[in-house]
């Protein structure tokens, strides 16, 4: 699979009511705030449930897509179309990652110059964050299709 091929399905997802660029933005910083209480709860109370975290980059994944097929922004698009291959290994921890793909999220959010490079970078934390718990990207989205198809 491939970041297109998982784009095209997850937008089949999309509602008319989700189908405008607010919805998708608020989404995003909710579903990055979950995956944060998530780290949160494993930090302060030692109980981790990594199938439901990596539930939580699927969501993230979902609205990543989604709001770049919102935006169509064709840059961008080209630009992802391998991102399922990167390499994401770079020695920091997953909370490094979470803060980092936070910060580049809000970039996505405000800046209206730098599509291309924030919706690389959110996707690029996004893999870092799911090999640090032994996961592709690639099965995140696979992992995020099967939970909306059994809707």
């Amino acid at each position: 699979m491939t970041f297109e091929d998982y784009q095209n399905e997850a937008v089949k997802f999309r509602t008319a009511t989700a189908n405008n660029e607010e919805y998708l933005v608020l989404g995003l910083i909710e579903e990055v705030g979950e995956a944060a209480g998530k780290l949160a709860k494993r930090r302060r109370d030692g109980v981790f449930d990594k199938q439901a975290f990596v539930k939580e980059l699927g969501d993230i994944l979902w609205f990543v897509a989604n709001l770049l097929d919102y935006r169509q922004n064709k840059e961008a698009k080209q630009r992802l179309k391998s991102c399922f291959m990167w390499s994401f290994f770079d020695g920091c921890f997953s909370t490094s990652h979470l803060k980092l793909l936070a910060v580049q999220a809000t970039h996505l959010v405000n800046s209206s110059r730098f599509y291309s490079d924030a919706f690389e970078h959110v996707l690029r934390w996004l893999g870092c964050l799911a090999n640090d718990f032994d996961y592709t990207l690639e099965q995140v989205a696979e992992i995020n299709l099967a939970k909306l198809r059994d809707r």
